[in-house]
């Protein structure tokens, strides 16, 4: 039995992944260096989705890191918001993810 096995009707209040658990898994989704050269600006993690923003030098690395984080099995989809090219010409991005495994459910 994991946590909370055993109460009634086999639900379990507590949630499936705490937000460590899913910044572990994301970090370990992330491409190697040698794929893609990616500077994460920002990550909030809450009960429903995470947001990832942050750069990468081409929008080929955007790909390779939402392919990677499609893996992850808490994650519905990943939304990719629009990208920006910055004046030295990396690309701004900005990632929303529905998780499955935050809520008590």
């Amino acid at each position: 039995n994991g946590p909370g096995g055993g109460a009634a009707g086999g639900f379990s209040p507590l949630p499936k992944a705490s937000a460590y658990d899913i910044l572990l898994e994301i970090s370990g989704h992330v491409p190697p260096k040698d794929k893609i050269t990616i500077d994460i600006d920002q990550i909030q993690i809450d009960d429903q989705k995470v947001d990832i923003s942050g750069t990468t030098k081409t929008a080929e690395g955007i790909d390779n890191l939402v392919a990677e984080l499609k893996k992850i099995e808490c994650f519905k989809d990943v939304n990719r918001g629009p990208t920006d090219t910055q004046a030295d010409g990396t690309k701004k991005f900005k990632l929303t993810i529905p998780t499955t495994c935050m809520g008590g459910n």
